[in-house]
């Protein structure tokens, strides 16, 4: 699984302190997203299964692109060597606060670039 969160207010999950405005939880089968502020998941504990349609393998090398569609809106690609999938969402917190990003669970090897327009 690999966890990208997006923080406001905190440099990690933290159930006190800060937002979190997105979470992406990717797992070998399906994306979950949530946000997490003032002591709650907005979409409870487990989160919204926004997409279950892809089948990935242990040391799969996988691509997941996120670009932001203004202050709400995104849109997440996860490209394999043989598929691309992509997942469009929306947040109730707006990107425009986010300060923090932390990706979990990816290869500690691999580099994590991010990029902004």
């Amino acid at each position: 699984s690999i966890i990208i969160y997006f923080f406001h207010g905190a440099i990690e999950w933290n159930e006190k302190i800060g937002h979190t405005v997105l979470a992406l939880n990717i797992t070998n089968n399906c994306t979950k997203i949530n946000s997490y502020t003032n002591g709650k998941w907005l979409y409870g504990v487990n989160g919204i299964i926004a997409e279950c349609k892809y089948n990935l393998v242990e040391d799969q090398k996988v691509r997941a692109s996120i670009k932001i569609e203004g202050s709400y809106d995104f849109e997440m690609t996860l490209e394999t060597e043989n598929d691309v999938f992509t997942l469009n969402g929306t947040i109730e917190i707006p990107f425009s606060t986010v300060q923090y990003i932390q990706v979990i669970g990816h290869n500690k090897r691999e580099e994590v670039t991010f990029r902004t327009k």
